[in-house]
């Protein structure tokens, strides 16, 4: 009897509006096509719809000169969290990034709770 290809086991994260920003800060800016690929596929299931900014009032954060910042805000009452469903490949990859993060001591404190949930993620639940 040949052997079942393996399937491809899939780890389901839940995650915060702050969260999903926190992503984009956690991922490397450089790597190989491969890692690149990766990330542009998770950046894709955890992307904001313009419905859904609207939705939880998302705006960039003005300074006292009436410049724009690199913040934002939104109502956090509004917001819901998201269900994404990640590939193998794709955990391993998160995972890598928080050892990483971890192994050079750069974990920020805000990101504390989403480097613990993707390092806690167990493939095939």
């Amino acid at each position: 009897m040949a052997d079942q290809p393996k399937l491809d086991p899939r780890v389901k994260l839940t995650v915060s509006v702050k969260e999903r920003f926190m992503f984009r800060d956690i991922f490397p800016p450089k790597g190989n096509l491969l890692e690149m690929k990766i990330i542009r596929a998770i950046e894709k299931k955890i992307d904001f719809s313009v419905e859904e900014l609207k939705e939880i009032g998302y705006a960039n954060v003005i300074d006292d000169d009436g410049n724009p910042t690199n913040r934002v805000t939104w109502d956090v009452n509004k917001e819901k969290p998201l269900s994404i469903e990640l590939s193998g490949i794709e955990i391993d990859l998160l995972k890598q990034v928080v050892t990483k993060l971890s192994d050079k001591g750069e974990i920020e404190r805000e990101w504390l709770d989403l480097a613990i949930k993707i390092d806690e993620a167990k493939k095939g639940e």
